[in-house]
């Protein structure tokens, strides 16, 4: 048998490769665009990362996520349907062991990051940075790198104000521009 599962109520669940003697993460994509949810798979697979179930809903990702046991659920935070934020909380209530939540956004989606920590996410990474997704699966699946809420609320804070005044500098410098 190449590994055997784990699993408790209070734990990730994990396959332990008694060969390779290495963790294997499982891992569940939450995305409505398609070809995002492609793009993770594909990078995540090229990692060796084990994606077990892929939704571009929350119904399809609960029908999942009781079927397929991910430890790890990636979830776009542009979700339609009831809401990334949401859909986290109830992965983690339903779910007989413990899932992890990591967000990913867009860079114009970073306020939706904060609902998202508020929601239990462990982890967040902004779209298009595969080694970043690669990384913040391998932290949440193995326990470590995670911020909670409270120490999570001031960095995204922080995020959006530079982005803010970011895009307010762009827009002086463009108005320069123009003028000259």
């Amino acid at each position: 048998m190449p590994g055997t599962v784990q699993v408790s109520p209070w734990s990730v669940p994990i396959i332990w490769d008694m060969n390779l003697h290495r963790l294997h993460v499982r891992v569940l994509l939450v995305d409505r665009d398609p070809v995002s949810r492609a793009a993770s798979a594909n990078v995540l697979a090229a990692a060796g990362v084990s994606v077990v179930g892929e939704a571009s809903d929350p119904a399809r990702a609960r029908e999942l996520a009781a079927t397929a046991i991910p430890s790890v659920a990636v979830i776009d935070v542009d979700l339609g349907g009831m809401g990334a934020p949401t859909l986290a909380r109830r992965l983690r209530e339903v779910s007989r062991h413990r899932i992890e939540i990591v967000a990913q956004a867009g860079f114009t989606d970073v306020a939706a990051l904060g609902q998202m920590v508020v929601g239990g996410t462990s982890a967040y990474v902004i779209n298009g940075k595969p080694a970043e997704l690669i990384a913040a699966i391998q932290a949440v699946a193995s326990g470590s790198g995670l911020m909670p809420a409270k120490a999570s609320r001031p960095v995204l804070e922080e995020i959006q104000n530079l982005y803010d005044r970011e895009r307010e500098r762009n827009g002086e410098l463009e108005q320069l521009v123009t003028q000259l």
